[in-house]
């Protein structure tokens, strides 16, 4: 998958924090959020693991969504 602009996977970690920047690497089942979007990490659900509450955006900010989604729909990404 390409991650156009600064963006780009980081492959070495699955350790999320409360902030991070992620794509979307799968379809959310019930979602119209497009695979690919970009999101940040808003909740870390600590009574269910690997879940997280996540806003994803468009190019130009526009909100997509504030979902709850698993880790495996996830790839986090740095900004350079």
């Amino acid at each position: 998958m390409e991650f156009p602009g600064s963006l780009r996977p980081i492959q070495e970690t699955k350790v999320y924090n409360e902030y991070d920047v992620v794509r979307l690497i799968s379809k959310i089942p019930g979602s119209n959020i497009p695979i690919g979007a970009r999101g940040t990490i808003l909740i870390i659900y600590q009574d269910s693991p690997g879940n997280f509450e996540v806003e994803f955006m468009s190019a130009n900010g526009q909100t997509f969504g504030v979902v709850t989604v698993s880790e495996d729909h996830l790839v986090k990404v740095e900004a350079k």
